[in-house]
């Protein structure tokens, strides 16, 4: 072995500059100074710049004398590095200027091999953080042994996942499909997907697509499994959004049918009782007439809803509205309504709201369709609640129609804006739905909160100075 004082790695730049690493002492008597190595490389840059092999040369310290090793490592554009060792009043010679080399060239190997490893890890580790996607690896017991960052999301963070088994993390139910799936993947080695509801560590839900992939070493023998989920919540909402296109387009076919077919035959019935109860006796007339023309005007009225729904019949012609004086005007209209005088109407007006342009038409039909349901959900006497303000933040007018009526069940939001999908005996399912039809087409929105016996409120965004669609 090589008995030294002294060793470091020195780097030297073009620009002269000398920079000493991971120096250290071998010496307990004698310590050396990196700014006593700089001064000492200085007088041999020339002949390192020259020498490629490396070389030993002794240099006189007063009564003692050093001799002085220099291994270069590589050369590049701007800078080269070697290896410098010495010791004080000792021979260095030959043999130990090629040792220096083969440890030198061992050590520098390791080092850029270390080096590109851990780069290499870190690009990895780069990619795998920087997807949008959900990725998740597990060992072949379902445990995970490493996930994204973005996976962490799942749950609430990443360090959170990793060392988890799925029992952990899923429900029972949840787990006991998941074994299944994982298992499938194992045994048959072949990816399995599908689509699933997660409900995020945030407390909020959204739909998954996932793939298991098997994962394999050089033998191709499965050696654990990858999870990879993509969030397709948004796509699922565009999905429906579609769905509720294609049911408006397939509303449009019925209801010009429906007018052609129905509604001119119905007013010829209606007519023709209202004859016969000008020459009928009243307890016939109110007995059998009556009814008639009273169901024919029910009919009637779904079938105006079903051409309002497709189509507006009356001007739609797009101006500036009070919103305000809409509602009331609203009002005014369902206060022929039966149960209307049992009902009290609390009104919480913001004045001075900003005019938006809307169809006022169209605005009327969707306070209309949301009054009435407001009413006929309040059996025995009740209340209902209307406020409207601005929201500053989002530049909206945001309208409230709350009633303490019988409410809906929480599983029915998803259902509650399809067309002819209705809760009530006598039902069209057609108010909400225009309702939703005419503020989509402003660039607005409506939501609803209920809970079963305890109300219901729908919420409307009325953008201001929108662009509407044409």
């Amino acid at each position: 072995m090589m008995d030294i004082d002294f060793s470091a790695i020195i780097t030297v730049t073009n620009y002269g500059r000398i920079q000493v690493d991971g120096s250290q002492s071998h010496n307990d008597t004698w310590q050396i100074e990196d700014r006593e190595v700089i001064e000492w490389v200085k007088e041999q840059v020339n002949d390192l710049k020259q020498i490629k092999e490396g070389f030993i040369t002794r240099k006189c310290l007063g009564k003692d004398f050093l001799d002085m090793l220099f291994v270069p490592i590589r050369y590049f554009e701007n800078y080269f590095v070697f290896t410098f060792m010495c010791k004080k009043n000792g021979k260095l010679e030959q043999r130990d200027l090629r040792i220096a080399a083969f440890i030198t060239e061992a050590i520098y190997e390791n080092v850029m091999l270390d080096y590109e490893i851990v780069k290499e890890r870190n690009y990895l580790q780069s990619i795998f953080d920087s997807t949008n996607s959900y990725i998740v690896t597990l060992d072949l017991n379902g445990t995970i042994i490493a996930a994204n960052k973005n996976a962490g999301l799942l749950v609430g963070n990443q360090t959170a996942l990793v060392g988890k088994g799925l029992g952990q993390l899923l429900s029972k139910d949840r787990y006991e499909q998941a074994k299944i799936i994982y298992q499938q993947v194992v045994f048959e080695n072949r990816p399995v997907g599908g689509e699933t509801e997660f409900v995020f560590g945030d407390g909020k839900k959204r739909y998954l697509s996932y793939t298991l992939s098997p994962m394999v070493d050089a033998n191709k023998d499965v050696i654990g499994v990858v999870v990879l989920g993509v969030d397709v919540t948004k796509q699922k909402i565009y999905e429906k959004e579609i769905e509720q296109m294609r049911q408006y387009a397939l509303l449009g076919e019925i209801s010009a049918e429906v007018a052609h077919d129905i509604k001119n035959p119905l007013m010829g019935i209606r007519g023709c009782a209202r004859l016969l109860q000008k020459k009928t006796e009243k307890q016939l007339s109110e007995n059998y007439l009556s009814p008639i023309i009273q169901e024919v005007d029910r009919i009637n009225q779904i079938v105006e809803q079903m051409l309002a729904y497709s189509k507006m019949t009356i001007d739609s012609s797009f101006k500036f509205v009070d919103v305000n004086a809409l509602v009331d005007k609203c009002i005014d209209a369902v206060s022929f309504h039966k149960q209307f005088k049992q009902i009290s109407i609390i009104k919480d007006y913001r004045e001075e709201l900003p005019f938006v342009e809307a169809s006022d038409i169209r605005m009327q039909q969707a306070f209309m369709n949301i009054l009435l349901n407001a009413i006929q959900a309040i059996n025995d006497g009740g209340e209902i609640r209307i406020k409207t303000q601005r929201i500053y933040e989002t530049d909206r007018i945001e309208v409230t129609i709350g009633d303490n009526g019988i409410g809906i069940d929480e599983r029915e939001y998803g259902k509650i804006f399809d067309p002819f999908y209705t809760t009530k005996v006598r039902g069209t399912g057609l108010g909400l739905p225009i309702a939703k039809k005419v503020l989509d087409e402003i660039g607005g929105n409506i939501s609803i909160q209920s809970k079963r016996g305890q109300g219901t409120m729908i919420k409307m965004e009325i953008p201001i100075g929108v662009k509407r669609n044409e």
